[in-house]
């Protein structure tokens, strides 16, 4: 009996069109939450509560450094996918 219809588990096909979209749409998600807390730091500066004043430059920085980190970790969980040639063969044993 073949047991590996058993042992193996399924797993999604990862494509570039996918892995592309899902690596962008992290990355806006990040940068989104950036402008949202600088929002709030705006926010809580109109109401008399003490923060460091906020600049577009600051933002600008924050907004490219949670980029790179979100694409990291992005990275780090779903790594690029798997390169074929287009055969539906690669993955069959000789």
């Amino acid at each position: 009996m073949n047991t590996d219809f058993f042992i193996k588990p399924v797993q999604a096909i990862m494509t570039w069109k996918v892995w592309w979209s899902l690596l962008i749409g992290g990355v806006i998600g990040g940068v989104s939450n950036t402008v949202l807390q600088f929002l709030g730091m705006a926010g809580a500066g109109a109401i008399g509560m003490n923060v460091p004043k906020l600049n577009l430059n600051a933002l600008g920085i924050m907004c490219l450094i949670s980029a790179v980190t979100h694409a990291a970790l992005f990275l780090k969980k779903s790594p690029l996918p798997n390169v074929t040639n287009g055969d539906d063969n690669t993955n069959q044993k000789p």
